[in-house]
């Protein structure tokens, strides 16, 4: 592991498939405790409500397209490279491991850290500030994963890991935010993005992961100056 304080033995790698059901175990069961069955079954069929506007699911599935291929372009610019041969997931898996993702990963993170923790922390902050400290909570909750064997967050310094992810968090929120509240469009976004970074190795390197961040921070501060910190949503404008 590049994070020497200590190292995890590689047989604790695959309990790494419950600890992902923690968050969704967490918001299921404060919610029946809190507001009852009715509640909870509210909060499950928010995780399969299709009837979003469909421009929002091209913005899922293009835009960890569009920052992979932006990536890989800029760490060759700037002189770089992306370390193929340290690519963790082969294109011909790509669809079965997304589907995996999306069960394990995708499905069960996001009914907590969306479904549940996002709408509480927007009640007493905007939504910039509300993502960015969700964005800090879900990069430490990896903590772990830092000291695994095998894990991606293994070569990757915490604190870098923890900025991606506060980064991140504010692209969840602006789909979220403009999509009702939809916690389908999270698992999915959450999947596709992770598939990508199976499939662009750029985390491997330094560089790699620098330029990666550079872009996704360039992107999130555009969105935030076009939709406004406060709900990162258009506000519409009555004509008088």
């Amino acid at each position: 592991s590049d994070n020497n304080i200590l190292t995890v033995p590689p047989f604790l790698l695959s309990l790494n498939i419950f600890a992902t059901f923690g968050p969704f175990i967490a918001a299921f069961y404060i919610t029946y405790k809190n507001n009852g069955k009715e509640a909870m079954k509210s909060l499950w069929k928010r995780g399969w409500d299709f009837s979003f506007n469909k421009k929002w699911l091209w913005v899922v599935l293009l835009f960890p397209l569009i920052t992979s291929g932006l990536t890989i372009l800029f760490v060759n610019l700037f002189g770089g490279k992306i370390l193929w041969e340290h690519q963790p997931l082969p294109f011909f898996l790509a669809v079965p491991i997304f589907f995996v993702i999306f069960i394990t990963q995708g499905l069960p993170e996001e009914y907590g850290w969306r479904g549940f923790a996002l709408d509480r922390l927007q009640l007493k902050w905007n939504a910039l500030t509300a993502s960015l400290i969700l964005g800090f909570i879900w990069g430490l909750w990896h903590l772990p994963l830092h000291f695994m064997i095998g894990t991606t967050q293994e070569v990757i310094p915490i604190y870098q890991f923890i900025l991606k992810q506060m980064v991140g968090a504010i692209f969840f929120t602006w789909i979220y935010n403009n999509t009702n509240r939809n916690i389908f469009l999270a698992i999915l976004f959450h999947s596709v993005y992770n598939v990508f970074g199976g499939l662009v190795p750029y985390w491997v390197t330094n560089h790699g992961r620098w330029v990666n961040f550079s872009i996704e921070l360039i992107i999130a501060i555009l969105i935030v100056l076009i939709y406004g910190a406060n709900k990162l949503v258009k506000e519409k404008r009555l004509l008088v």
